[in-house]
């Protein structure tokens, strides 16, 4: 099973999202699988983050290699705003 990009920006075309927007975030493991995360990126410290209670964890942006905003009242939105889910191959 792995994830698929479709729709998502991709940060070497596309960048990255304005500083504290929140989105969904892609990055390859050391395992070769893509792996996500619901989170906000940071432009100060270059980096996508997210708190689970006292926990703060932080990936580089340069580890990034796709990313789709989130609408809080929406979930995950395309360009066009329409709704989207995160793509799975089965």
């Amino acid at each position: 099973m792995g994830l698929r990009l479709d729709n998502f920006k991709i940060p070497s075309r596309d960048g990255y999202p304005h500083d504290g927007e929140r989105c969904v975030y892609i990055w390859e493991g050391r395992d070769g699988e893509r792996k996500w995360q619901v989170g906000a990126y940071e432009w100060s410290n270059r980096a996508f983050t997210v708190q689970f209670g006292n926990n703060h964890f932080v990936t580089d942006k340069n580890k990034v290699i796709a990313w789709k905003r989130i609408d809080s009242t929406q979930g995950i939105i395309g360009d066009s705003g329409e709704n989207r889910y995160i793509g799975v191959d089965k």
